[in-house]
């Protein structure tokens, strides 16, 4: 196996940060109970109850096998590939519906697109990441 260069674990460390931010996020959505809802502004309560029941699995979706894949990139493992594809999938179901099926955008303007902007970004360059480093012979 290849020995990766030093910017391939500063970016597999990076990702880990980044996964693990993604993580709390998640958390913390799962812990909104009706105390938090009550300190919300109205509409994003609203918004946060009609939620359908399936935007859990599209949230679990973008951060766990995002986590699991940065832990694989450190153990250089070529399973970073389908778990960073996995992970992109769930980010883009997400926040497709987010910004698409809801009225977030009219609600909070154009800069509310800009975080799942950036994180479907992050998807793409750690799925890149993990494909690149696959064909170097970075990952086993």
């Amino acid at each position: 196996m290849a020995r990766a260069p030093g910017w391939f674990w500063g970016a597999a460390v990076a990702l880990l940060l980044w996964s693990l931010a993604g993580i709390a996020a998640f958390v913390a959505h799962l812990s909104v109970d009706a105390a938090a809802l009550a300190h919300m502004p109205a509409d994003d309560a609203a918004a946060f109850r009609a939620l359908p029941p399936w935007f859990i699995s599209a949230f679990a979706l973008a951060t766990l096998p995002a986590l699991l894949g940065a832990l694989a990139l450190l153990a250089r493992r070529r399973w970073a590939v389908p778990l960073y594809a996995l992970a992109l999938i769930g980010a883009v179901v997400q926040f497709g519906y987010v910004l698409g099926a809801t009225d977030l955008l009219a609600r909070k303007g154009a800069g509310a697109a800009v975080l799942p902007g950036v994180i479907i970004a992050l998807g793409l360059i750690s799925l890149w990441l993990a494909r690149y480093g696959a064909a170097r012979g970075w990952l086993r």
